[in-house]
């Protein structure tokens, strides 16, 4: 037998996982090996927050707005500001692109001698902080038990396969383990079997509690680890303590279980420690989950845990880490103490690394930056910078609205119990008010809980198998917060699932058009999904059309579409129709032209235009002269005058 097999042999995990691996490695490539020009897709469906940030990095790559040509920087008018809105974008987003493209060899400087935080604070200095927390981590899990087991796992493939070296390809230590994922539905005998005959880590017990599994069942697994204090591999969260992922998702019976075996609150000098993760909970918990938030929070704070604030007064509580954010109004201060005896000021303040001003490795980088982005914009770009921000600051002092979010939380405080109520005195301010406020309504009473996308379903999926998917699901004991998340899921591979979905017992009729619309709908889905009994001409529980998530996506051939199949126009009078949607000026990162064209669709229905239009126009007036003078000259009725006044809210 080769050196491969006689390492396999002697792991029977491993065995397990890489003939599984080799099985479908196998298959994939049989199966794409006649369209070896085709681009690499990601073998992972589940693997949605790699997507972003792919997405993301395509959005630095293509920074260059079709406003403005790319090699006009030079050629700015620093007095108008559209020009200088998009420089400055383009200044950015070209200075973090060149911080992206360093951060794929930033651990070069490992071995020039820099630190870990060193290098960390000067990721997040020239890209942001999710590069920095994202190379961090990958840092801190080499050596992991997961870690070294993957590259075990990829020496013997790359041993057995050596034809496959430079593919790309890779494979990895199934989290959870497969004969886990049943656990929930097993009994109490069988779950002690297979824990008894499983190597259970603790990645396999984070995945099970981000993703729900009972306290009881956790507690179980608990008792079947070595060593709970293991660094933890399990990638949906940027932390790598195991009492991280129990704060994370508000388990204060875990919490205290952990912290009762001997693990202490982390405190790494960036990630997030475990009191930060607590309070960004308990500043999002709604009404069925500020109990547990605030019972982790109570356990942290009788250990020492502490906090990077911001913010730490009686009027107001805020701060920040990686990816995360927590506040809380005096009202939710002065309630939490009141009603829980708890009081957040009292929370230490905790003290991370920061770099020296003029620290070698900042002023190094600076000076290959500054060459790039001469090059990229200009030598001219610091004195065009400078004053574009002058631009930019001179006419964003004429419009100085209130915060959406503080708007809709004072009214509410004022007609507290009274929705109907609160809605009619949003719509006389603007009616962007009552579309949010209508979604803050929604999402407490349809909540989705987000779970790992399970490897067994993507693999079915992948072969277009819905019913066994389908029965898969059906065989867990999903909640219908899961369920609700669920559903856009398995449509989200194919919009032809409807009908299958729908006769499941996944379904739970509430499925709504801004659940279909995550998806992306164009014209070919939005038809599918009709033809198989979808109805999409209403409105949903936010009192929106098909048409409103079309404008807000700023989809023009979705809405071309729609218009041309009298999808309606809008069925709501308190909310925003599609035009007020286009006229936003949180819009205009759109190019001349295509904000243009959706103006035209939506303006064909006719729409009685009202003062909220007017006063969108008015700033449009105020920041974009030019496409205003277009759009009034295609629409005159959409004119405004001097005295029109600007929106009130942002």
């Amino acid at each position: 037998m080769s050196r491969f097999g006689d390492n396999i042999k002697n792991n029977p995990v491993t065995w397990i996982f890489t003939v599984v691996a080799l099985v479908l490695l196998a298959l994939i490539i049989l199966w794409f090996w006649p369209e070896r020009e085709q681009s690499e897709t990601t073998s992972d469906l589940s693997s949605k927050s790699d997507f972003l940030q792919s997405s993301d990095r395509n959005g630095l790559n293509n920074s260059h707005s079709d406003n403005i040509d790319s090699n006009s920087a030079v050629k700015i008018d620093t007095s108008d500001y559209a020009q200088c809105q998009q420089f400055t974008r383009e200044f950015r987003s070209t200075s973090v692109g060149w911080g992206y493209e360093n951060h794929k060899e930033w651990d070069r400087y490992l071995l020039q001698g820099y630190s870990l935080d060193e290098i960390t604070l000067a990721i997040e200095h020239f890209a942001n902080s999710n590069f920095a927390a994202r190379f961090r981590v990958e840092q801190l899990r080499k050596g992991t038990e997961i870690s070294l087991t993957n590259q075990q796992l990829n020496e013997q493939l790359r041993q057995q396969f050596p034809e496959l070296a430079g593919s790309g390809l890779s494979i990895q230590r199934a989290i959870p383990l497969p004969a886990l994922a049943a656990f929930a539905t097993m009994t109490a005998e069988e779950k002690q079997q297979v824990l008894s005959a499983q190597p259970l880590g603790v990645d396999d017990v984070a995945y099970f509690i981000h993703s729900g599994l009972p306290d009881d069942d956790i507690m179980m697994m608990l008792s079947h680890i070595s060593d709970p204090a293991a660094m933890v591999s399990y990638e949906r969260l940027e932390a790598t303590s195991l009492l991280d992922f129990a704060v994370a998702a508000s388990r204060p019976v875990l919490v205290k279980s952990l912290l009762q075996s001997g693990l202490l609150p982390s405190s790494d000098d960036y990630l997030g420690s475990s009191m930060e993760w607590a309070l960004s909970r308990l500043s999002y918990a709604d009404e069925n989950a500020i109990q547990n938030a605030v019972e982790v929070v109570k356990l942290l704070k009788l250990y020492g845990a502490t906090a990077r604030f911001r913010v730490k007064s009686q009027a107001k509580i805020e701060g920040n880490f990686p990816r995360n954010y927590f506040q809380f109004t005096e009202q939710q201060i002065l309630s939490i103490l009141q009603d829980y005896q708890l009081d957040l000021t009292q929370i230490e303040q905790r003290q991370v690394f920061v770099l020296p001003e003029q620290h070698p490795l900042i002023t190094s980088l600076e000076a290959q930056r500054d060459a790039f982005l001469t090059k990229q914009l200009s030598g001219e770009y610091p004195v065009q910078l400078i004053a574009c921000e002058r631009t930019l600051k001179s006419v964003n002092a004429q419009w100085q609205p209130e915060s959406a979010h503080d708007v809709i939380n004072r009214i509410e405080k004022l007609y507290n119990g009274s929705p109907e109520l609160v809605i009619s005195k949003l719509a006389d301010i603007d009616p962007l008010l009552v579309d949010m406020y209508r979604e803050r309504l929604d999402r407490l009473a349809r909540p989705m809980t987000i779970i790992s996308f399970p490897p067994e379903a993507s693999a079915l999926l992948q072969k277009g198998d819905i019913k066994q998917t389908i029965r898969y699901f059906e065989a867990q004991s999903y909640s219908d917060e899961v369920k609700r998340w669920l559903i856009p899921q398995l449509l989200g591979f194919n919009v032809e699932y409807y009908s299958e979905v729908r006769q499941s017992s996944l379904w739970l009729d509430d499925l709504q058009l801004s659940d279909l619309m995550l998806l992306r709908l164009g014209a070919e889905q939005v038809q599918a999904l009709e033809h198989a009994g979808a109805n999409l001409r209403g409105m949903d529980s936010r009192n929106k059309t098909l048409m409103h998530y079309a404008a807000e996506q700023s989809d023009v051939s979705l809405v071309s579409f729609l218009r041309s199949q009298g999808y309606p126009f809008s069925l709501d009078d308190q909310g925003q129709d599609p035009l007020h949607i286009v006229l936003r000026s949180d819009q205009l990162k759109l190019s001349k032209q295509k904000i243009e064209s959706l103006v035209d669709v939506v303006m064909d229905y006719q729409p009685d235009i009202d003062a909220f239009h007017h006063s969108r126009m008015a700033l449009i007036k105020l920041k974009y002269p030019q496409l205003y003078q277009s759009l009034i000259i295609r629409h005159p009725v959409l004119a405004v005058t001097a005295e029109t006044p600007l929106p009130q809210v942002r």
